[in-house]
C-alpha cells in the first residue's frame, strides 16, 4: 500500500537531522584515515570541523541529499514490510513470527 510508504517518508526530514552529522563525520574520519590522520575520534573530528568552519552547521553538509536518501530507504522499507506482514499474517494464520519475518525480509531488500 502506497500510504504506508508515504507515511514512512514523512519522517525523513527528522531522520536526516540525526543521520546527516553521523554520516558527515564518518566520511570525514574515513578520508582522514587515508590522508592526514588529524582526528583522534568522532567528537574530536566534530570539534575541529566546527572550530575550522566557525559554525556547527558544517555538520549538516549534505543534509538535502541525505534526507532524500532517507526518504527513499524508509519509504521502500515500509512498503515492503507492510506487504510481507499482510501476506505472512494471512498465510501463517496470525502467527507471531509473521511480523519479525516481514521485518527481516524488508530490511534485506
Amino acid at each position: 500500500d502506497i500510504r504506508n510508504s508515504l507515511a514512512g517518508m514523512t519522517g525523513a526530514p527528522i531522520f536526516g537531522l540525526i543521520t546527516t552529522p553521523e554520516n558527515f563525520l564518518k566520511t570525514q574520519m574515513q578520508m582522514d584515515n587515508v590522508n592526514a590522520k588529524r582526528f583522534t575520534g568522532s567528537f574530536h573530528c566534530a570539534s575541529v570541523l566546527i572550530k575550522e568552519h566557525g559554525s556547527p552547521l558544517v555538520l549538516y553538509t549534505g543534509h538535502t541529499v541525505n534526507t532524500i536518501r532517507e526518504a527513499a530507504f524508509v519509504g521502500s522499507y515500509f512498503f515492503v514490510y507492510e506487504g510481507f506482514r499482510e501476506l505472512f499474517l494471512k498465510n501463517m494464520n496470525g502467527s507471531p513470527l509473521a511480523v519479525p519475518f516481514a521485518g527481516g525480509l524488508a530490511g534485506g531488500f
